[in-house]
């Protein structure tokens, strides 16, 4: 049999997240877009822009699934299945298989894409990665983004709340078709893994790509400013 375990995530033609995987606490971890709505991002009453975790396999409240109760949000009166907040279009995300960390590459809008590094100790530290406040680290909720300009509010507020946490990317890389690099970047990026095998010059390593440009690189995690 075939049964929905959770229905109500925001939709769109484009912008909607879409991968699942089970982390390394054993629970369900759903990316979501923005579902074309920049502001659902920030905020904390949708599920559109998001990282969730739940647990599929105990039902509660009427639901198929029970919030993983260390989700942080819950705190600040935000829907319970919120893990981070503050995305675009995550939908690419990955663990690494020995620590635990994430890996969230997130697609960017005009000119930022972005790839961010969580390790597995501070997954419940209120984390919020920016969008539609910023894109990268380039603030844009005050600027001439039309796509942002009903984001203003829920940002200034967010960003004054001292419980919430707003971190920059580990990497970011502007469009080509902004810099006129040739190709050399990209205009969306791809996520990929984290390799692990000790037997191999590659341990260690982790491997993204762009989806235009099918460009793929790597970041060599052995190196301590990687």
């Amino acid at each position: 049999d075939v049964q929905t375990v959770i229905d109500d995530i925001p939709g769109a033609p484009w912008h909607d997240g879409g991968r699942i995987a089970f982390g390394p606490d054993d629970k369900l971890y759903i990316t979501t877009g923005d579902a074309v709505n920049p502001g659902w991002s920030q905020d904390l009453s949708s599920l559109a822009g998001k990282i969730l975790r739940i647990n599929p396999f105990i039902k509660d409240d009427n639901k198929n699934y029970l919030s993983a109760i260390e989700n942080p949000f819950i705190k600040l009166q935000g829907k319970p299945e919120i893990l981070f907040t503050g995305l675009r279009n995550p939908w690419s995300f990955s663990f690494d298989s020995k620590t635990g960390d994430i890996y969230i590459p997130d697609v960017g809008s005009e000119y930022i894409e972005e790839l961010n590094i969580v390790k597995y100790e501070d997954f419940n530290n209120y984390l919020n990665f920016g969008w539609s406040c910023y894109e990268g680290t380039y603030e844009i909720f005050e600027k001439h983004y039309n796509d942002v300009s009903k984001s203003t509010k829920l940002c200034e507020s967010n960003l004054k709340n001292k419980s919430m946490n707003f971190i920059e990317p580990s990497l970011q890389y502007f469009h080509d078709s902004i810099v006129k690099t040739d190709s050399l970047y990209g205009n969306s990026i791809t996520g990929g893994v984290l390799y692990r095998n000790t037997s191999s010059i590659w341990d260690n390593h982790y491997f993204f790509g762009d989806l235009v440009t099918s460009n793929i690189w790597y970041i060599d995690r052995n190196k301590k400013n990687n």
